[in-house]
């Protein structure tokens, strides 16, 4: 069993042709299947048990047989979901499971394991989107054994550390100064104003920005990114016109 997981979904795969049927046959000796979803064609199937418990006991088995068909069970990842670092060594899946209820439906608890040890990181799923928010700010800071956690978006968008995130903000601000602004292209700092290495932009569109009427509010001022000189390489065409 994958001992470092709790999950009541498992994602099946084998090679070949299976009916659903089979499939159905194969699973029929583990009690709560509440769902089966199945793609033939590209040979896997999620299955949606009651309890935890009952998906463990499915997941105790790394492959079945349905027939002359091998089946790989793992327990389905979540769509979107929180990447856990800094966890005590000690924390197990239950543990982690235990703590992330406190935010709301936790689904998927996962610690990863190598040669028997804790590497202090997890992986949580929700039923929700707002518990998984929640969680993701409640958590990040956290104190547990003496270590504090921190949190990632582990959803295949791109990362926020939860260093850099206010729990009252979740998003990166402007300068308190630059009320209009905030983080995106480029802009020019007045001299003393805010560090020159970040770049900024008006919320405003664009078009707005470099009107008359609108510099006035904005203490930056709007500018392009310079054009790239056109560089010919080897073997490349002229450009006509």
């Amino acid at each position: 069993m994958l001992a470092h997981t709790i999950s009541r979904e498992a994602w099946i795969g084998w090679s070949g042709p299976l009916a659903d049927q089979s499939l159905r046959a194969a699973l029929s000796d583990f009690p709560g299947l509440i769902d089966l979803w199945v793609d033939e064609d590209k040979c896997f199937a999620f299955a949606q048990y009651d309890t935890f418990s009952n998906c463990g006991l499915l997941l105790e088995h790394n492959t079945l047989t349905a027939g002359d068909v091998v089946l790989k069970v793992r327990p389905r990842k979540p769509r979107e979901s929180i990447f856990i670092r800094e966890l005590p060594w000690k924390t197990g899946p239950q543990e982690l499971f235990d703590l992330a209820a406190q935010f709301g439906e936790c689904t998927y608890a996962h610690v990863s394991y190598r040669d028997g040890r804790s590497q202090g990181y997890g992986f949580l799923g929700y039923a929700e989107p707002a518990q998984l928010e929640a969680a993701f700010i409640g958590l990040s800071g956290m104190e547990v054994d003496g270590r504090t956690l921190q949190t990632d978006r582990a959803d295949g968008r791109k990362q926020t550390n939860s260093r850099e995130v206010s729990k009252d903000h979740p998003t990166t601000q402007a300068p308190a100064s630059l009320p209009c602004l905030a983080p995106g292209r480029y802009g020019n700092a007045p001299e003393g104003g805010p560090d020159p290495l970040v770049v900024y932009t008006c919320e405003s569109p664009a078009e707005e920005v470099v009107t008359e009427e609108a510099r006035p509010t904005c203490p930056l001022r709007y500018r392009e990114a310079p054009e790239m000189p056109f560089i010919r390489r080897k073997g490349s065409r002229r450009r006509k016109g």
